[in-house]
């Protein structure tokens, strides 16, 4: 029985990631992330459709890289740039949220329209309850 339910399993997420990415999200299907990070990267897309851009690749590598980051400001109630191309957005409580809060900053904004390829988003939430959000861009 236990089989039987991880086959079904298996199947609905192919589908669902097949799905995705034939949808025109370029959701690389199998990541292994946090469902809201679908979430953000289907906001950005949406804009970069809305703004004539190029889908992007969500990448699992910068999804781990700016995971680390957020789980770093939010274990150190600290809101700063990391090392890697980046944007960060710090009290957004949702995907839809820090998103429009990039767009709405021209320099943000910039960054999320510009060139880059593959992505990686992440959000983490402290033990006070801030929300950080972080975007990695190559």
């Amino acid at each position: 029985m236990k089989r039987h339910g991880k086959r079904r399993t298996g199947r609905l997420l192919l589908f669902l990631g097949l799905a995705m990415f034939s949808a025109g999200l370029c959701i690389v299907p199998f990541l292994l992330v946090d469902p809201v990070v679908y979430e953000v990267h289907h906001e950005v897309q949406n804009w970069r459709r809305y703004y004539g851009q190029p889908a992007q690749q969500l990448d699992q590598r910068l999804c781990r890289l700016a995971q680390q980051h957020a789980d770093w400001m939010a274990a150190n109630e600290w809101f700063v740039h990391g090392q890697h191309d980046q944007v960060i957005a710090l009290g957004f409580p949702t995907a839809e949220d820090a998103v429009a809060g990039w767009i709405y900053s021209p320099g943000h904004r910039a960054w999320l329209l510009g060139s880059s390829r593959k992505v990686g988003w992440a959000w983490a939430v402290s033990a006070s309850g801030n929300h950080y959000w972080v975007g990695v861009l190559r």
